[in-house]
């Protein structure tokens, strides 16, 4: 053990190597540690072959491949790399309509949201500041779907 407490760190890696023995890097706090493995390794006179995925922990720089790839029809190009789910075109017509309905709905008072919940017949409580964005959800939903009918909006309607 003396002989390997003469030996440099990158000396130590290499007799690691030489006897498949794992190692992360050759540290102060890690040198004792595998100095010990180095030892009861060669002891045993068991030079092994390192193994074939040499899967070791180092300090050094990894080599980095960047992939560029171009987007598949149906998604959108993405600066993440996340994949994007295709919609189907009618899922992106709605959701532009919730959008607007929604910033339409937002000038609205407490008292047309309720008068617009009821004519929808979405049950609901009383429109304050902390239930007015569901409602307004709800609303513009509703108004985006074929199935429901349009509330009969005469002039008085709101009023």
């Amino acid at each position: 053990m003396s002989s390997l407490t003469t030996k440099s760190d990158n000396e130590i890696r290499k007799l690691l190597d030489e006897y498949g023995i794992k190692h992360g890097p050759v540290l102060d706090s890690t040198r004792r540690l595998y100095e010990r493995k180095l030892s009861e390794a060669m002891s045993e006179e068991k030079a092994a072959t390192p193994p074939s995925d040499k899967t070791f922990y180092r300090e050094e720089e990894e080599e980095v491949t960047y992939v560029n790839r171009s987007p598949v029809r149906g998604q959108e190009a993405t600066d993440s790399g996340a994949y994007v789910r295709s919609r189907p075109h009618w899922a992106k017509h709605r959701e532009e309509t919730t959008i607007k309905t929604i910033f339409s709905l937002s000038a609205l008072s407490d008292t047309e949201i309720q008068k617009l919940l009821d004519e929808y017949r979405i049950k609901h409580g009383p429109v304050v500041d902390s239930t007015r964005s569901l409602y307004e959800r709800k609303l513009s939903e509703a108004m985006s779907e074929e199935k429901w009918k349009k509330p009969s909006l005469d002039p008085n309607f709101l009023q």
